[in-house]
């Protein structure tokens, strides 16, 4: 999976473009589960923080119904100086084609 994500609270700005390698399984039928690394770059702006590459891991789970799809997604990220590691959780919903 790959993905950009943007936060902005209390004067910090982040900027994401992860990578997330996710190896997933169906766990019932049309619930799928899934867990894995991931490897990002993060553009920060304020409180004196610098840009930074970054690790992390995530886990998900998602319902698929025909071609749509709804799930649940979170993971935790290290930043190589830590200042800004941070969870990030997220609602899916989409079409599959």
């Amino acid at each position: 999976m790959l993905s950009y994500n943007h936060a902005d609270h209390d004067g910090l700005e982040l900027n994401t473009v992860e990578w997330n390698a996710h190896w997933v399984f169906e766990a019932q039928r049309n619930l799928w589960l899934g867990a894995g690394p991931g490897l990002g770059y993060v553009w920060a702006d304020g409180r004196g923080v610098d840009d930074s590459p970054a690790v992390q891991f995530g886990m998900s789970a998602t319902y698929m119904e025909g071609h749509a799809l709804i799930g649940f997604e979170s993971r935790y990220q290290w930043i190589e100086d830590g200042s800004t590691d941070n969870w990030l959780s997220m609602v899916k919903v989409g079409y599959r084609f």
